[in-house]
C-alpha cells in the first residue's frame, strides 16, 4: 500500500511542464470523518494497515476524506474488509465544498479480494471525496480497511508539491524468473507473483535512494500451505552486501503480508535470497515492500514474523513481540494470526443417549455446581445431560452454587483423569511436556497434549452484584490446569443487551497473567475483558457453533479458535521454563465466572465434539463421539477425520487423516496405482499439507504423464475398495450409499482449466461410467452426469473462487441421487441432525438430481484433472501448470 508512486524524473519533468500537463499522485487527506462507526473509526482507513478498518451498519453510511485543497480525482484504491468473502456495493462522490456532491462511481467492488483494488471514477475536481456504502452480499455492514485517492494537479491546478507528495519509484529486479516477473511484487496484487526455481535465487528492490531499512513485509505464494526459507541482504551500491536477516522462515499459515524485523541499516538496495520452501525448491513472492520501522540490533538476527492483521493482544506481563520461537526462561507471547477455511469437527451424536454413550467419559471426572464430584460423570438434571434435539452434551452452572478450593466460582466441568488409581495429583494421572526431564516423562500418563472441542455457548449470566459489573456474562469453556496455575483458559463473554460476544484467552504462571482477545476487539486487564463496545462484525452469538483447539508441544502452545464460517484465530505462546517441572490436565465444560446476581441466573455450554490426545499416552485418551457419519449402523464406512485448522502433531503423512487407509487405493499422474496407502510417505502427488489438516492431491501436466485405461487425462485420485482392502468394491444403487467430502479446489490447468473432484463411477458397459461428478471449468462449478449423456448439467455456482473450502455430499437411495453443497461449514452437522435440506441442490421441484439404477458403482475422491500434455501444448511441463485439490475430511456410508 505505498501511498506514492511518483519518480524523481517525473517530478522534475512536472516542474518544467506543469502548466501543460497533469501529474498523478496519491493525495494525503488532511481529515477523515464518517456518518457513524462501531468503534472501528474512519482514521483506520488511512493508517497503511490492512488489519484495521472503519465499520458502520446500514444503507447510506458514509466516510469522507478532506484533501485540503482542490484536486482532480482520477481513481480510488480501496481495500474492503472481507472483500474476498463478500461483495460490497457503494457510491463514490466528490465535492468542492463538502455540501454539494456529484456521483463519480456507482456499483459493486470490481474484484473479490481483501487487498486494495482500483475503482475507476469519472474525473472530477474536488476537495472532498465521499464513499457511501450500501452493505454487502452477506449483510448491511459497510467496512473498509484502507483507501488511497489518486489525484492530479495540472495547468490550472498550480505547481506540483514535490515531496512530501511523492517518494522515489521502487524498481524490482531478479536473478531469474519463470515468466512471473519481479515487478509483480510491487503491484499490490496478491494474485500475481515473482517465481524462480532453485536455491540462491534472489529478488532485489532498488529504493531509489538510501534510507533506513528496519523490516520487510513479504507475502508468499501459497504462504498458507508451506513455509519459505530465505535471507535478507542490504547494500548501498548493489555490489557489497550485508546480511541483515539470516535463516528467515515464513509463518506457513497465511497468504497475507508478513513482517520480518531486520538488523537496522541505511541502504538503497534490499535483496531477498531464497532457498526454496517446505514443498519444493521454488521461490515465489506475491508482494514485498520495505519499512523503516521494527528494526533490531542483531546483525544476523532473529527476524520475527507476523502476518498482516495480527496482534499480540493486550498483556499484563511477558513479551508482546510476535515471536516464532523462544529461548527465554519467562513466557513469550508469539504470533496471533487470522485466516479462513477452518472446520468444526462434529461427533456422531444420539439425542436419546446419555453423555457417556455419546462421548468417552472414562478419562474424565465431573465437578457439579455444589462442588461434589463424580467419576465417571453421571447425568444430573439441569446440570449435566444430553440435549434431546441435538444430542449435544450440556453443562449448566448457576451463579450462586458452591465452589472448589482455591476458587470463588461455581462450575459444571470435566477434569481429565488419565489414571485415577495412581492418585489425582500424581504424575501417573496427569501429563507433562516433552521438555520435562526424561524421568518425569517416563512416570507421567502422557507427554504433550491436544484438546479439540466444538461448542455453543447457550446462555451467560446477565445479572451481577453491585460493584461487580466486570463479572457479568463470563464463562470459561476450556482450560489447562497445572499443579497451581492455569497455562490457558478460554473465555466467552457477552454483555446484557448485546447480540454477540467476545472470545479471549488467558495465560498464567507463577509470575505472570496475560489476557489476549481472539474474536472481538477489546481491552483487557487483570479481570479479563473490559470493553463495552459490542463486537458486531467479529463476535459470536449465543447458540452459534464455534470450536477451539489447544495444542501443546514442549513449552510451545498453540490455541486456535474457529467460527462457524471457517474464520479462525491462532495464538502461539511459549510457556515459562518453570512448567518444565510441572504436570497438567485438561478441563472442559461451563466454569461460570460470575458468583453474584439473581439466584436463578446461570451459564450454559453445549459440546458437539470433544477430543483429547497425548503424544506419550499409555492408553487411549479420546473422548470424541466419533467421526462425522450419517449412521451408527452402517455396514461399511470410512472417515477421513476432521480438523479445526492445525495439526496436533500426530499426523505426519496424508494417510494419517484416513480412518481406514486400507479401504482406498490411489492412482498417480504417472499412471502408477498404489494399493498400500497406510503409512505411505508423503510424495509429490499425494502429501500432507503444512498445517497437518489436509491431504493434497497434486497432478502436474507433463509430457511423460501416464493415464488409466479408458481415459487420456491425469489424476491423483482415491478409488474405493472393500473395507479390508482385499479387492475393489462394486455396489448397486439399491439401498443407501453416501459420500461426504470437505475439500477445496486450489489450482486448475493453464489452458484447459477443467477438473473433477468427487465422483460416483458406474457400469461403463451400461453407458453409465462417470455417473455423477462435481466438476469445475474455470469458475463454473456444476454437476455432470456422464458428460451430459444421462441428463443435462446442473449448475451449483458460476463464480467459484479457487481455494474456497466447501462440503459436498452425494447420496444414492434406491436409484434416486441427491446432492448437498455448502460453503458455510455446517453441512456435516446439519446432515447428522436431520436438518440438511437447506443444502440440497434441487432440480426444479425435485429434491433429487437423477433417478437411475445401475451396478458396478464405486466412489472416487481427490483430483481428476481433465487435461493432458497434448491439450496444454507449449505449456506442458510448465511448473505452474497443474490441477490440485485439498481434502480436509471425508467419509462414506453403505446401508
Amino acid at each position: 500500500m505505498n501511498a506514492r508512486k511518483y519518480s524523481p524524473l517525473k517530478w522534475m519533468a512536472a516542474l518544467l511542464i506543469a502548466s501543460q500537463s497533469a501529474v498523478s499522485f496519491a493525495a494525503d487527506p488532511v481529515g477523515v470523518t464518517a456518518s457513524s462507526d462501531d468503534g472501528n473509526t474512519p482514521s483506520n482507513t488511512v493508517d497503511n494497515d490492512l488489519s484495521t478498518r472503519w465499520s458502520a451498519q446500514g444503507n447510506g453510511q458514509w466516510i469522507t476524506y478532506d484533501l485540503g485543497s482542490s484536486y482532480t480525482v482520477e481513481a480510488l484504491e480501496i481495500a474492503m474488509y472481507k472483500g474476498d468473502q463478500r461483495t460490497a456495493t457503494l457510491d463514490i462522490q466528490t465535492s468542492a465544498d463538502g455540501s454539494n456532491w456529484q456521483t463519480v462511481f456507482s456499483g459493486n467492488q470490481p474484484a473479490s479480494t481483501s487487498a486494495q483494488q482500483t475503482f475507476d471514477v469519472a474525473d472530477s475536481e474536488g476537495q472532498y471525496v465521499r464513499i457511501v456504502g450500501y452493505g454487502n452480499t452477506s449483510n448491511d455492514w459497510n467496512s473498509i480497511t484502507e483507501v488511497d485517492i489518486t489525484t492530479s494537479t495540472g495547468g490550472s491546478g498550480g505547481p506540483v508539491d514535490p515531496c512530501p507528495a511523492c517518494v522515489p519509484a521502487v524498481v524490482a529486479t531478479a536473478s531469474s524468473d519463470d515468466g512471473n516477473g519481479p515487478e509483480n511484487v510491487l503491484d499490490e496484487d496478491l494474485n500475481t507473483r515473482w517465481s524462480a526455481n532453485g536455491s540462491g535465487q534472489w529478488l532485489q528492490l532498488d529504493l531509489g535512494q538510501s534510507q533506513v531499512v528496519g523490516s520487510v513485509n513479504i507475502a508468499f505464494y501459497k504462504g498458507d500451505q508451506r513455509t519459505a526459507s530465505f535471507d535478507i541482504q542490504t547494500s548501498d551500491d548493489a555490489s557489497s552486501w550485508e546480511t541483515v536477516l539470516s535463516g528467515g522462515v515464513s509463518g506457513g499459515s497465511s497468504n497475507a503480508l508478513e513482517n520480518f524485523s531486520l538488523f537496522e541499516t541505511e541502504a538503497r538496495y534490499v535483496r531477498y535470497v531464497g532457498y526454496g520452501n517446505s514443498s519444493s525448491s521454488w521461490n515465489s513472492l506475491t508482494e514485498m515492500n520495505v519499512s523503516a520501522d521494527n528494526g533490531n540490533s542483531d546483525p544476523i538476527g532473529g527476524g520475527s514474523s507476523s502476518s498482516g492483521g495480527s496482534s499480540s493482544g493486550g498483556s499484563s506481563g511477558g513479551s508482546s513481540n510476535c515471536e516464532t520461537s523462544s529461548t527465554s526462561n519467562s513466557v513469550t507471547v508469539g504470533c496471533l494470526d487470522y485466516g479462513t477455511g477452518g472446520t468444526l469437527p462434529m461427533a456422531n451424536l444420539n439425542p436419546s443417549a446419555d453423555p457417556g454413550q455419546n462421548f468417552d467419559m472414562s478419562i474424565w471426572k465431573i465437578t457439579y455446581p455444589d462442588a461434589s464430584e463424580e467419576l465417571p460423570p453421571q447425568v444430573s438434571n439441569n446440570e449435566f445431560y444430553t440435549d434431546s434435539s441435538t444430542g449435544a452434551m450440556v453443562f449448566q452452572c448457576p451463579n450462586n452454587g458452591g465452589s472448589t478450593s482455591n476458587s470463588s466460582y461455581s462450575r459444571t466441568e470435566l477434569r481429565e483423569m488419565l489414571n485415577p488409581s495412581s492418585g489425582t495429583t500424581s504424575l501417573g494421572n496427569n501429563w507433562v511436556i516433552s521438555t520435562a526431564s526424561s524421568s518425569d516423562q517416563s512416570s507421567a500418563a502422557g507427554v504433550d497434549g491436544n484438546m479439540k472441542a466444538t461448542i455453543t455457548v447457550d446462555r451467560v449470566s446477565n445479572t451481577h452484584d453491585a460493584g461487580s459489573e466486570w463479572r457479568v456474562g463470563r464463562v470459561i469453556v476450556g482450560q489447562i490446569h497445572a499443579s497451581n496455575d492455569e497455562p490457558v483458559k478460554i473465555y466467552y463473554r457477552k454483555l446484557p443487551g448485546h447480540t454477540k460476544g467476545w472470545v479471549y484467552m488467558a495465560y498464567e504462571d507463577s509470575d505472570t497473567e496475560i489476557f489476549i482477545p481472539l474474536f472481538g476487539d477489546s481491552g483487557t486487564d487483570q479481570y479479563g475483558l473490559t470493553s463495552t463496545i459490542e463486537p458486531v462484525d467479529e463476535g459470536i452469538e449465543l447458540g452459534e457453533k464455534w470450536g477451539y483447539e489447544i495444542d501443546v508441544v514442549g513449552r510451545e502452545m498453540t490455541v486456535t479458535v474457529t467460527k462457524a464460517d471457517g474464520t479462525w484465530a491462532r495464538q502461539k505462546i511459549f510457556w515459562a521454563q518453570e512448567y518444565n517441572s510441572d504436570w497438567f490436565y485438561f478441563k472442559a465444560g461451563a466454569y461460570n465466572q460470575n458468583n453474584g446476581g439473581d439466584s436463578g441466573d446461570y451459564a450454559q455450554v453445549s459440546f458437539y465434539n470433544l477430543e483429547v490426545t497425548h503424544g506419550g499416552d499409555t492408553g487411549s485418551s479420546s473422548s470424541s463421539g466419533g467421526g462425522s457419519s450419517s449412521s451408527s449402523s452402517s455396514s461399511s464406512s470410512s472417515s477421513g477425520g476432521s480438523s479445526s485448522g492445525s495439526s496436533s502433531g500426530s499426523t505426519t503423512v496424508a494417510s494419517d487423516l484416513m480412518d481406514n487407509c486400507n479401504q482406498w487405493k490411489i492412482t498417480y499422474p504417472n499412471g502408477v496405482e498404489d494399493k498400500t496407502l497406510c503409512g505411505e510417505p508423503n510424495n509429490e502427488y499425494f502429501y500432507l499439507n503444512d498445517t497437518g489438516d489436509g491431504m493434497v492431491f497434486y497432478a502436474p501436466i507433463r509430457s511423460d504423464n501416464g493415464t488409466t485405461p479408458n481415459s487420456s487425462y491425469i489424476r491423483s485420485e482415491l478409488r474405493e475398495r472393500e473395507p479390508d482392502g482385499s479387492v475393489d468394491i462394486y455396489w448397486t444403487t439399491t439401498g443407501q450409499h453416501t459420500i461426504y467430502v470437505n475439500q477445496a479446489i486450489t489450482h486448475l490447468p493453464m489452458v484447459k482449466d477443467h477438473l473433477v473432484a468427487t465422483q460416483i463411477h458406474g457400469n461403463k458397459s451400461e453407458g453409465i461410467d462417470d455417473a455423477l461428478v462435481l466438476r469445475l471449468e474455470g469458475s463454473h462449478l456444476f454437476l455432470s452426469f456422464n458428460g451430459g449423456q444421462l441428463r443435462s448439467d446442473l449448475t451449483i455456482k458460476t463464480d467459484y473462487v479457487l481455494g474456497t473450502r466447501h462440503e459436498v455430499m452425494f447420496e444414492v437411495i434406491d436409484g434416486k441421487h441427491y446432492v448437498y453443497y455448502s460453503e458455510d461449514g455446517n453441512l456435516a452437522s446439519a446432515y447428522a441432525s436431520g436438518t440438511a435440506d437447506q443444502y440440497l441442490v434441487r432440480d426444479g421441484s425435485n429434491d433429487f438430481v437423477m433417478d437411475r439404477s445401475y451396478g458396478d458403482a464405486y466412489f472416487k475422491i481427490g483430483n481428476y484433472t481433465q487435461s493432458n500434455a497434448e491439450r496444454e501444448g507449449e505449456f506442458a511441463d510448465h511448473p505452474d501448470n497443474y490441477g490440485e485439490v485439498v481434502v480436509y475430511d471425508f467419509w462414506i456410508n453403505h446401508q
